[in-house]
């Protein structure tokens, strides 16, 4: 379920942005994926990795329990997240995706960089 699960910048004191959607007009998650063949799904994935209502930063291949992709995820409209994990889940062998909103970060990933989503930071 959206916002249930870890922030990208993890528990502990203040530091970063109390309401990252709020300062930044973008809502960000981690999306964690369990696929067949995590391959194939990251590819499918990043064939269309742009709409209107998102964007698919990556998708990393990793080893965590079932999970075996993460995939950052930027919301460009209100509501785009839920769109982006919809279509996650309806990528051939994907067998679950769950969110880890972003509630914080530390530093800024939009500092002094506004084209951010296909920059070269942590987000790019």
């Amino acid at each position: 379920m959206v916002g249930e699960g870890m922030s990208e910048g993890g528990m502990g004191g203040g530091g970063g942005a109390m309401s990252q959607e709020a300062e930044s007009g973008r809502l960000r998650a981690w999306v964690l994926v369990s696929a067949q063949d995590p391959a194939n799904a990251a590819g499918a994935l990043m064939d269309a990795a742009r709409t209107e209502d998102y964007v698919l930063v990556r998708a990393d291949g990793v080893s965590y329990g079932n999970v075996n992709l993460i995939v950052p995820v930027v919301q460009l409209k209100t509501g785009g997240l839920n769109k982006a994990l919809t279509d996650i889940r309806k990528v051939p062998g994907v067998t679950n995706a769950t969110a880890a909103r972003v509630n914080w970060h530390r530093p800024d990933p939009d500092s002094g960089n506004n084209e951010h989503i296909e920059g070269s930071n942590a987000w790019g």
